[in-house]
């Protein structure tokens, strides 16, 4: 890569999240593209040609409901406890 490190901000087109860092490029769209590759790859965004969603919105992201835990979803922890 060649360049100077830039902050480059990609925004969450559906909650308007943002996620920052530095990258190298030669230009600002090679830098812009990078930035999206790696939160493809490494950080679970859906990046697709205008349109870039954080991994809580993407359309394959679980409802908001099933992501609520309740306590039959904790560990079973009663035979630690002391009488």
């Amino acid at each position: 890569m060649t360049g100077v490190p830039v902050l480059v901000v990609v925004f969450c087109d559906d909650c308007g999240v943002e996620a920052r860092g530095d990258y190298l490029g030669p230009s600002r769209a090679a830098r812009i593209a990078g930035a999206r590759a790696w939160l493809a790859a490494n950080r679970g965004w859906l990046i697709a040609p205008g349109l870039d969603l954080c991994p809580t919105c993407r359309p394959d992201a679980p409802a908001a409901a099933n992501d609520v835990r309740t306590a039959s979803d904790l560990p079973d922890t009663s035979a630690n406890e002391r009488s």
